[in-house]
């Protein structure tokens, strides 16, 4: 896929503050701040042009939901089911996504910035132009991942597993591990820094000579 530039969001003022949802239901150029949606059941809503600015989502069920042009700041979304979503311009900045359920959904022009992602599941998904900046990911699973022109830039994945997914093009070189899940043959087209590349070499029960 040709690289390109990741598009924002669109979104146009003015926006109808919201300080409740429903299941089911769409949701058009709203903003919700400092709400709280904890454990509430919100599947199969659709959301574009939303905004959401310090909200709470914990443990709430979004299996089935579709966000078009939407931003989320400060928000936690700890431990949500994402299963099955649809995600198209989306904005994630300095929010909480620890133990999310993203399983086999669908993510273009999405970026997560200075967000907390650990044990996050991402499994069965595609991610097309996915920007993960200065972010935690650690003990995230992209297990039978489809990437492409994905973007991990200052990023910590120690504990990944990237099973059955191909790292084909994909830059770790600015990111921190000390370990990941993942073979030989997926690694084929990734870039790695050096010091990354001696980890590896001895994950895979090689000696590098002259080195301790």
């Amino acid at each position: 896929m040709k690289k390109r530039a990741l598009q924002s969001p669109k979104i146009k003022e003015p926006l109808d503050e919201i300080t409740h949802l429903e299941r089911e239901e769409r949701y058009e150029r709203i903003v919700a701040k400092k709400q709280t949606f904890e454990n509430q059941d919100l599947r199969d809503c659709r959301f574009e042009a939303a905004v959401f600015e310090q909200c709470f989502f914990l443990g709430a069920s979004l299996q089935q939901t579709e966000w078009v042009d939407c931003e989320f700041y400060k928000c936690d979304l700890s431990n949500v089911d994402l299963t099955q979503v649809t995600m198209h311009r989306v904005k994630f900045f300095e929010c909480k996504l620890s133990g999310a359920v993203c399983f086999d959904s669908f993510y273009q022009d999405v970026s997560f910035e200075d967000t907390q992602l650990p044990y996050s599941n991402f499994s069965h998904s595609s991610l097309k132009h996915v920007l993960f900046q200065s972010s935690l990911l650690n003990h995230a699973d992209f297990v039978e991942v489809n990437f492409a022109n994905v973007v991990f830039d200052d990023v910590s994945l120690n504990d990944v597993q990237f099973t059955h997914t191909s790292l084909k093009e994909i830059d770790l070189s600015t990111s921190r591990f000390d370990q990941l899940t993942v073979s030989a043959e997926e690694l084929i087209g990734c870039t790695i820094s050096e010091d990354q590349a001696t980890a590896f070499v001895r994950a895979f029960g090689m000696k590098v000579k002259g080195i301790d």
